[in-house]
């Protein structure tokens, strides 16, 4: 017959030196101490969580202001351009129809 190797598991309740209690029952039914360091430290925990909360609306509205005040710039830069494409437009236009009467005018001052 083969032995087999065999490793005790320790036990892993803890138990409170005071009062003999274990952890798990320690924490499903708290002492009263504990109740109010609970209700103190949830107290502490909401307005730290109520300030973060200030700070990142804070934080969302200046980013509003600044990425409206970045698409204003877009639309801005994007209407000057319009305008120089047909200001370009409409000197090209100017051009050529001065080039169909500078031949004229050039071979006049030629001769």
């Amino acid at each position: 017959m083969s032995r087999y190797n065999t490793l005790q598991i320790e036990n892993p309740v803890m138990f409170d030196r005071h009062d003999d209690v274990d952890s798990f029952s320690a924490f499903i039914f708290p002492k009263t101490n504990d109740i109010k360091e609970t209700r103190i430290l949830a107290k502490k925990n909401k307005k730290h969580d109520a300030h973060k909360i200030e700070e990142l609306q804070m934080s969302y509205e200046a980013l509003k202001i600044h990425l409206k005040a970045a698409f204003d710039d877009i639309e801005r830069l994007k209407n000057e351009n319009n305008q120089l494409r047909t200001q370009r437009h409409s000197d090209s236009r100017l051009l050529t129809n001065s080039d169909e009467e500078d031949p004229e005018t050039e071979l006049e001052a030629t001769l």
